[in-house]
């Protein structure tokens, strides 16, 4: 990268070619073009007291409703709450050794920081049609010890669906967008810990590691005969897409990212921006997603059971929605860089990240900062320079609403 004083002159790809510019956007979901020109980031989980956040920070026993019997018995109830396994599953096996990926340290204090990020997965596209459907495939490194807990929770739940395993989303044609769903799932917890500030061969390595467990996953709930013979027959109806990713064996080619760097910008968006009924005058889009944080860490717990933390799954109110996402957490800090715009990497928490990083507020973002680095090439001004008041009003003459006030009542 070519930089002079704070602003990017050129970037030099792995190939080798050089793109020179005038304003930058880095609109991936890792901020590897953030973190190059020196933008200050962040990975990981504040902790609850930096931002006065009550959801932030490692998360505390799964909210004593686990062995609650009373709750357990109640419909709906049979298999999972807050993410969590509802059954009493010893972490260990027989001969005292945690089940693969189960933490035996101490859990830390309750809101502390951390650096960990939500689990990843690769979205499948799944279907039963006869004439797509391709079979699972099996793994070339198949080991079926990942699974040994799996079967644990299948043996406390003998008659759970291949639906409750996994989330499925109808798409048109017979396809199924196939999404993690559960304490044991397509996501491959804590196998990330090393992704956000990973170079490039270390993420193709945490890609084929994660690409192995999905298989195995999958290979595993089909194959292994002490899976319940329903269960592998249901899991075997479903298969692969032909009609996706011919060249990749029908599997995608990239994981599904849900959190990486955050950058700290000139705003820094946290659980207040989402939950209470903040205005922001530089309001480039809405969003209404609920705080939606997957699976970080499988752990030991004080009884010796196995517990699942970092899952977040909280409603916005009706009430309170939408919530306002300002420009400047799309900005760096007038220090760091002034013709770089972040839309997807934004500058937020990791309780804020929850909600804005659904692709529907990355368009929104993205919009906004496309016509900022229009405008900033264009007049030489620094991004932070930008009037807000002549960007929002472009945004809303292209059908952009910014405001609560603008916008349709939720029914």
């Amino acid at each position: 990268m070519e930089k002079a004083g704070w602003r990017i002159r050129s970037i030099t790809l792995t190939n080798g070619e050089r793109l020179a510019g005038k304003a930058f956007i880095d609109a991936s979901n890792k901020g590897d073009l953030m973190a190059k020109a020196g933008v200050g980031y962040t990975c990981g989980r504040e902790a609850k007291a930096e931002f006065d956040e009550p959801l932030a920070g490692v998360l505390g026993p799964p909210f004593r409703m686990l062995y609650d019997e009373d709750y357990l018995g109640k419909p709906g109830a049979e298999y999972t709450h807050h993410g969590q396994f509802l059954a009493r599953i010893p972490a260990r096996d027989k001969c005292g050794k945690p089940y693969w990926r189960i933490s035996s340290e101490p859990q830390p204090v309750e809101g502390s920081a951390d650096k960990r990020v939500q689990a990843n997965c690769c979205r499948l596209i799944a279907t039963q049609r006869e004439d797509l459907r391709v079979p699972w495939p099996k793994p070339r490194r198949y080991e079926p010890e990942r699974y040994e807990l799996l079967l644990r929770y299948l043996q406390v739940h003998p008659n759970i669906s291949f639906a409750r395993l996994v989330h499925f989303a109808a798409i048109p044609d017979g396809k199924y967008d196939l999404n993690a769903s559960g304490p044991f799932s397509i996501d491959y917890v804590g196998g990330n810990l090393d992704y956000p500030d990973g170079d490039y061969p270390a993420r193709d390595r945490m890609f084929a590691d994660h690409m192995a467990y999905q298989q195995g996953f999958l290979w595993f709930l089909g194959h292994d005969a002490r899976v319940p013979k329903q269960l592998r027959d249901e899991v075997n109806s479903w298969g692969l897409c032909r009609a996706e990713y011919p060249d990749t064996a029908h599997w995608p080619v990239q994981l599904y990212i849900r959190e990486a760097r955050r950058m700290r910008g000139a705003y820094v968006m946290t659980e207040h921006d989402i939950l209470s009924l903040n205005t922001n005058e530089d309001s480039i889009g809405m969003g209404s997603f609920v705080l939606d944080s997957h699976w970080m860490k499988r752990h030991e717990d004080e009884m010796g059971n196995v517990a699942i933390e970092g899952h977040l799954d909280e409603s916005i109110q009706l009430a309170q929605r939408p919530y306002e996402i300002p420009y400047q957490s799309i900005t760096p800090l007038r220090k760091d860089c002034q013709n770089l715009l972040v839309p997807a990497c934004l500058s937020a928490t990791h309780v804020a990240i929850c909600t804005i990083r659904m692709e529907p507020m990355y368009m929104m973002m993205g919009h906004a900062a496309g016509l900022a680095a229009a405008n900033s090439a264009r007049t030489g001004q620094a991004v932070q320079d930008l009037g807000a008041a002549a960007l929002t009003k472009e945004l809303r003459e292209q059908g952009a609403v910014l405001h609560k006030a603008e916008a349709r009542k939720v029914p």
